[in-house]
């Protein structure tokens, strides 16, 4: 909607009824496809903007759309846009120097690994581990098994995430352990910040002091 009011002022586009066009059609709403003929970034962008093309059209913008749907895309790299929870760093701090190996498992933009470097929180992760770079979107199990490539093997592994179906029992079913939080759910456990979830993960570990944990977004 910015890059709409700034680039087609005057347009009649309804935020609702962007939102309802926006609710479908991208790569995270079928995760059940495969999407590895997109895996570089131009070709991602590509077809992500095709269909933010087809929408806008759709709505009545009859503007050139591709300096809109460029707009999109500078708009969504910039890290500025995005915010750090307090108790991100440290509770990845404690838990690194605890000998835990951390791993992003993300549905995200094919830049993710720039943003979290200009968030400041690349010495944090081992790997990122993104959907538009592996070409699978989280629950689809293949981005988790990607994942579990980058673990250290026969240690034990966590998925923390804020979503039950994408994140949580997609691990499960992989028999990797789970925890939600933020987002309250029907999962256990779960915990209202990192905080509490590291706490619990401390509770429960089990096996050698070098161990690997899986994050999500």
């Amino acid at each position: 909607m910015e890059a709409l009011d700034d680039l087609a002022p005057g347009h009649t586009v309804v935020f609702e009824e962007l939102r309802r066009g926006l609710s479908t059609g991208f790569p995270w709403n079928e995760p059940e496809r495969s999407y590895a003929h997109l895996c570089e970034a131009d070709d991602w962008w590509a077809h992500v903007a095709g269909h933010f093309q087809v929408v806008l059209r759709g709505l009545g913008v009859q503007e050139s759309l591709s300096p809109i749907t460029d707009r999109i895309r500078l708009t969504i790299v910039d890290a500025s846009r995005y915010q750090v929870y307090d108790d991100v760093v440290p509770t990845l701090s404690a838990l690194e120097a605890e000998g835990w190996r951390h791993v992003i498992v993300s549905n995200h933009i094919p830049e993710l690994d720039t943003v979290v470097a200009r968030l400041g929180l690349s010495e944090f992760f081992s790997d990122i581990v993104c959907s538009a770079r592996v070409g699978h979107e989280k629950p689809h199990p293949e981005i988790f098994r990607h994942a579990l490539r980058k673990a250290v093997q026969g240690r034990p592994v966590w998925m923390v995430g804020d979503n039950v179906k994408a994140d949580c029992l997609p691990a499960a079913d992989l028999g990797i352990q789970a925890i939600l939080v933020r987002t309250s759910g029907q999962f256990a456990p779960y915990a209202a910040d990192l905080h509490i979830a590291a706490d619990f993960i401390r509770a429960r570990r089990v096996g050698p002091r070098r161990a690997a944990s899986g994050a999500s977004r």
